[in-house]
């Protein structure tokens, strides 16, 4: 889906990877959230009207299920239980968001890079170890668009992390080593 598209309904993820991001006017991209299984979008939209001004794009096989908006909010008003739990997983992802904006406003490059890896952990992580393997397939220019950076700088970034022994790149998967310092070097309290 295209920023400026009307949806053509809600849909609910049930398997695969979707990626919202936004466009600048010189053509940078912003990555933005990765929904995962059991997500639905564009709820902005269906919930309070918002007209639709970012891009969805499938980053694996997907399989969606899709039901037109009025339904939805009438589904919803029916259902106050699921009705609390969108409400609590609108609230996390605001949390999350008001971390983003934090680092993104406040940090520096390295900060940057290290917050958004920790992002990707707790969101697509498996403990093991004591160490979180990232599943989800994530390249330079993923961080860099989630960071805020250019692939550059955060590919100089990534090889410093690498070089501190707190993370592990191994095709195109991510493996964090130690969560501790890693968030030492990203300044968050995440």
């Amino acid at each position: 889906m295209h920023a400026e598209d009307t949806p053509q309904g809600v849909y609910y993820l049930k398997d695969g990877y979707v990626r919202l991001f936004s466009v600048s006017d010189l053509g940078k991209e912003l990555s933005l959230n990765i929904f995962k299984p059991g997500s639905f979008f564009p709820m902005t939209w269906a919930i309070a009207d918002v007209p639709n001004r970012y891009f969805f794009e499938a980053l694996t096989d997907v399989a969606v299920l899709r039901m037109p908006k009025d339904e939805v909010v009438e589904f919803l008003k029916r259902e106050p239980d699921i009705l609390l739990d969108l409400t609590r997983r609108i609230l996390v992802g605001l949390e999350a968001t008001l971390a983003r904006i934090q680092y993104l406003i406040s940090g520096s490059a390295s900060e940057k890079v290290a917050a958004t890896i920790l992002m990707l952990g707790k969101r697509f992580g498996k403990a093991k170890n004591k160490k979180v393997a990232i599943t989800l397939r994530i390249t330079h220019k993923d961080i860099a668009n989630f960071a805020g950076l250019t692939r550059e700088t955060a590919s100089q970034e990534i090889k410093k992390l690498e070089e501190k022994g707190l993370i592990e790149q191994k095709h195109q998967h991510l493996l964090i080593r130690d969560v501790q310092k890693l968030q030492k070097e990203s300044q968050l309290n995440y």
